[in-house]
């Protein structure tokens, strides 16, 4: 199973608010945690993947549904974009990424290794960080360019 960037609500007090979420589950219950584990399948495994830089709360979406199924793996994809897989979409590496999935080849390594090469193609992706480092005022330079 792969998810890209998704939306989770397993409790209020476990995801910052996000009016996303309240205008599409308006009048639902929050999901129940122990219930979403009990209907998922036996053995579930893959990745969640989202952007902690671009989409700050999609951190906290993924690590809720990590802890909620533990055989999924919550891995950042820095300056991916919202959706995660945007920035490698954007270097042309989606058939590499669909081949991972349909091969099930869902490894962190296999998708950190897609993000490098994508960030190695992506100009926007040095105009991402640069922009990054401007309003946290760093001083420019290579190291998180290593992300």
């Amino acid at each position: 199973m792969l998810l890209v960037s998704p939306r989770c609500r397993a409790q209020d007090d476990d995801v910052p608010a996000d009016l996303r979420d309240e205008m599409a589950c308006e009048g639902l219950p929050a999901p129940d945690p122990d219930r979403l584990r009990a209907l998922a399948p036996a053995g579930l495994r893959g990745l969640v993947l989202h952007d902690p830089f671009l989409a700050p709360r999609d951190r906290a979406h993924a690590a809720a549904l990590g802890l909620a199924f533990p055989g999924l793996r919550v891995l950042a994809m820095p300056f991916g974009g919202h959706p995660a897989l945007r920035l490698m979409a954007a270097a042309g590496l989606m058939d590499r990424v669909l081949g991972a999935l349909l091969g099930d080849r869902l490894q962190p390594g296999v998708f950190r290794a897609l993000h490098r090469e994508a960030r190695a193609r992506s100009g926007r992706y040095a105009r991402l960080v640069e922009r990054y480092r401007d309003r946290r005022g760093l001083p420019p330079g290579p190291e998180l360019a290593v992300l």
